[in-house]
C-alpha cells in the first residue's frame, strides 16, 4: 500500500494506465543491480531512483563514487546522491565482482544492467533479465538479453563486430544511453519489456539515426544454442 507522500511523490507515474498504484508498487519491491559508476551508468542510476525503484545496487568502479546530477562536474558518495533524489531508495554498494561471490551477489536482483562482460554468463544461469549497454566508436546500442529462455538468443549470439573497443565514456551519448537501459528495465518490472526481447537497438552519433535488429538464438552457440527449440 502506498503512504500519502509516496502517491504525492509519484504522482506523475501512477496516473499513467501502464504504470497506476499497482505498478508503482511493484517499482518499489523491485531490486535491480547496475555494474558500473561512469556517466553511462549514472543516468540509468539517477533514472530508477526518481522512479521509485525500491532497491538499487551498485557495483562502483571509482571508488565508490558516482558522477552527480546534482552538481554537474562533481562526485558525491553513492548513497547520498541516489537517497537525496529519492528517500524510498535503499543502496547496496559492492566491490568489484570476482568469480567465487558473483552469483551470491546477483541472486539477490531481479535483473542487471551492465556492459558486455562475465556477468552475462552468471545471469544467464540464474535466470535474470542482463539488460546489455555498449559505447563503441560513434554508436550505441542495447540488448534486452534473456537467453535461458528457447525463444531468445543470449548475449554471445550477437556478432562479434558489436563487441568493439569502447569509446569515451563521457560523451552525451552515455547519458543517453543509460537512460534507455533504465527504461527497459523499468518496462521490464511492469511487465512491459517483451516487445524488446530479442531485438537490438542501435544509434548513430551525432546523426542520432536510430535502427533496431532482430536477433535470432544462433543454434551453434556454446551457452545457449542447446536451447534452441
Amino acid at each position: 500500500m502506498l503512504s500519502d507522500a509516496q502517491i504525492e511523490r509519484y504522482s506523475r507515474q501512477i496516473i499513467l494506465p501502464q504504470v497506476g498504484g499497482k505498478g508503482q508498487e511493484k517499482l518499489l519491491r523491485a531490486r535491480v543491480l547496475v555494474n558500473g559508476s561512469g556517466p553511462l551508468q549514472t543516468a540509468a542510476l539517477l533514472y530508477l531512483a526518481a522512479a521509485g525503484v525500491g532497491t538499487i545496487g551498485v557495483i562502483p568502479n571509482d571508488s565508490s563514487l558516482v558522477l552527480s546530477a546534482f552538481a554537474p562536474g562533481q562526485k558525491e558518495p553513492i548513497f547520498s546522491a541516489l537517497t537525496r533524489l529519492n528517500p524510498d531508495c535503499v543502496v547496496v554498494t559492492d566491490k568489484a565482482l570476482e568469480a567465487a561471490a558473483s552469483k551470491h551477489i546477483v541472486n539477490d536482483y531481479d535483473l542487471v544492467l551492465s556492459p558486455p562482460d562475465s556477468l552475462h554468463e552468471v545471469c544467464y544461469a540464474l535466470r535474470r533479465p542482463f539488460l546489455c549497454a555498449q559505447i563503441s566508436a560513434a554508436s550505441v546500442w542495447l540488448f534486452p538479453c534473456l537467453g535461458y529462455e528457447s525463444n531468445h538468443p543470449c548475449l554471445r549470439c550477437l556478432p562479434s563486430a558489436f563487441f568493439a573497443e569502447g569509446a569515451d565514456t563521457t560523451a552525451p551519448a552515455a547519458l543517453f544511453l543509460g537512460t534507455l537501459q533504465a527504461t527497459e528495465a523499468i518496462k521490464l518490472i511492469l511487465g512491459l519489456g517483451r516487445s524488446s526481447h530479442g531485438k537490438l537497438l542501435s544509434c548513430q552519433f551525432p546523426a542520432l539515426h536510430f535502427s533496431e535488429q532482430i536477433v535470432l538464438k544462433d543454434p551453434q552457440c556454446k551457452l545457449c544454442g542447446r536451447l534452441v527449440s
